[in-house]
């Protein structure tokens, strides 16, 4: 039912629009264009981290300024070499801008852990590595309001084998001031970190080595010197990931993410809100906010009346692809509103934020939106989620029909057993060398294929675990890649 409510409103938005700027627009500088997070500055520009490359995969990151009507104001390249990726973004305390997420330098050989400073203009001050002999990933950061982060990650190069949850504080230079592993015999990683109320720091992770089975919620508090307090685990014997939490004002907390437990058809909005003592006060799903296609939420955000807005992608009310939603509330189920976004293809949310005027401002990427493989989607509504449906397009890409038929499509995309690529660059009876791997590089699937039909080529995903994978079409004069995420 609440989908229901939400796919309402957001056909009667247009004609309620508030005083405040709301906008849709998509921007794109080379062929994939990832939006990975957004901040707001104390002047109301917003500020965006962004991955961009020729081919799907390894990166430069950039950071772009726009002002509140989301014209470019600056575009500042923090890495020349594509062997970069950023995750997430931050104010420093020197009102400059700090990035954590993974490289691959010519020092090591393997993925570290970066964390780059950038100062107020966007211009590149200094670049950190942290990690062992293994791969070590950045995925979330928490700059300290005095000097210096907390990073939250995953590490091979700790621990015991299979990945480990990894969290680095350092000062204001980026110098390491301590390092804490926490982890099992199974694949174990961070999410998420934020400032609790009395000081300490709250951490969102998942875990296979421990819990009630399969994917589980790992909070754990650990204080300014790293040193644990607590933590527990949620979850059911189905998949239950963690992408997000958040301190609250009375002393409590709340985490959000998704879940395949609670009476979940697939995928549901996943959250657990506490009280200062750690007790469960309600939680999602119920029975009436149970929709029957898949629901991501990826994002977790307070506002200042104290409502809850979640937001991820979902199996929208357009055909055929996954749609932006968000969804505000207060305590104990009071729902105030909601939206959804997007176009025929599909549409992935990483990042919301609530912004000065009192609305929020979403960003992800789009398949279908503008003229590159992908391209950064940002849509700025008003408190009651309320946007223009028109979509400005801010793009350095040209669009032409030749692009368009050598765009490639993966669907379904989350995927299981099978998955569909789709281009109209496909010839029928011709080979393609089909190349998939993991993030690390490791490859784990090769095959020679030729399309079943209409320039669409079947590939079995056999022997695969969950997770997030890059595919390579490759033939004479033809190369085309994505990424693939299996459940």
């Amino acid at each position: 039912m609440q989908r229901i409510f939400i796919i309402i409103l957001f056909m009667m938005l247009h004609f309620h629009l508030s005083a405040q700027v709301n906008w849709q627009r998509v921007y794109g500088e080379e062929l994939f264009n990832e939006g990975a997070s957004v901040v707001q500055t104390d002047d109301h520009d917003y500020v965006f981290l962004m991955n961009l490359s020729q081919f799907s995969g390894n990166s430069r990151i950039c950071l772009m300024c726009t002002d509140t009507l989301g014209e470019i104001k600056w575009l500042k390249n923090l890495t020349d070499s594509l062997l970069f990726n950023g995750t997430d973004l931050q104010i420093a305390a020197d009102g400059g801008f700090l990035v954590t997420g993974s490289c691959y330098t010519d020092t090591s050989v393997t993925y570290d852990i970066c964390l780059i400073k950038a100062d107020a203009d966007g211009d590149l001050e200094w670049i950190r590595t942290y990690g062992g002999k293994g791969w070590d990933f950045g995925n979330a950061l928490l700059a300290n309001p005095d000097t210096g982060c907390v990073i939250v990650g995953e590490t091979y190069s700790y621990g015991p084998e299979n990945g480990n949850v990894y969290i680095i504080r350092t000062d204001a230079l980026g110098d390491t001031l301590w390092t804490r592993v926490f982890g099992g015999d199974s694949l174990d990683f961070g999410s998420a970190v934020v400032s609790a109320i009395d000081g300490n720091y709250l951490i969102a992770a998942n875990t296979y080595s421990y819990g009630a089975g399969d994917l589980d919620a790992w909070i754990m508090k650990i204080g300014e010197d790293g040193d644990g307090l607590w933590s527990a685990f949620y979850g059911d014997t189905l998949e239950d990931r963690v992408y997000a939490i958040r301190s609250l004002w009375d002393g409590g907390f709340v985490f959000s993410g998704s879940t395949r437990n609670y009476g979940a058809q697939e995928r549901d909005t996943w959250l657990i809100r506490f009280d200062a003592m750690g007790n469960s006060m309600w939680e999602l799903p119920q029975p009436w906010t149970i929709g029957s296609g898949d629901q991501f939420t990826r994002s977790l955000v307070v506002n200042d009346s104290n409502y809850f807005a979640y937001s991820g992608w979902f199996a929208g009310p357009t055909v055929g692809g996954y749609d932006f939603f968000i969804t505000v509330m207060g305590d104990y189920f009071n729902w105030r509103s909601g939206a959804s976004f997007g176009d025929i293809e599909d549409e992935y949310l990483v990042e919301t934020i609530f912004c000065h005027d009192g609305g929020y401002l979403l960003i992800g990427q789009t398949d279908g939106l503008g003229p590159a493989n992908t391209n950064m989607y940002v849509v700025k509504t008003g408190p009651q989620c309320q946007s223009p449906f028109n979509v400005v397009y801010t793009t350095g890409v040209t669009e032409n029909a030749a692009h368009h038929e050598v765009r490639l499509k993966i669907f379904p995309n989350p995927a299981q057993d099978k998955v569909f690529l789709q281009s109209g660059a496909f010839v029928q009876d011709c080979d393609y060398n089909i190349l998939l791997t993991d993030l690390q590089g490791r490859m784990l699937i090769e095959k020679k294929l030729t399309p079943i039909q209409d320039g669409v080529i079947s590939l079995r995903l056999d022997g695969l675990n969950s997770g997030l994978f890059l595919i390579e079409i490759r033939s004479e004069g033809l190369l085309l890649g994505g990424r693939l995420l299996v459940q």
